[in-house]
């Protein structure tokens, strides 16, 4: 995501920041993933992981901005489903 920014960045167009997160899973128990912050100006987009072991997913990041939160889950997830399904 860094390179694909990269000119934006280098102009300082925007910010780029990445810190450490603290992830606790029940299974997994607890270890340090990486949280990315983009400022515009004022505004804010972060890019937070929630888990590795979430129900119906291999995973989650929650996007985060002034308009509200989105979940992403990886699309690889909803091919074996489908997939499964036909055969």
């Amino acid at each position: 995501m860094r390179a694909w920014l990269k000119p934006l960045i280098d102009d300082q167009t925007i910010e780029f920041e990445i810190s450490d997160l603290m992830i606790h899973e029940e299974w997994l128990g607890q270890y340090t993933s990486k949280w990315v912050a983009i400022r515009l100006g004022r505004a804010e987009l972060k890019m937070e992981p929630i888990g590795t072991v979430i129900l119906g997913s291999f995973g989650r990041v929650d996007l985060i901005g002034p308009r509200g939160q989105l979940m992403l889950i990886p699309r690889q997830f909803h091919r074996a489903i489908s997939s499964s399904r036909t055969k």
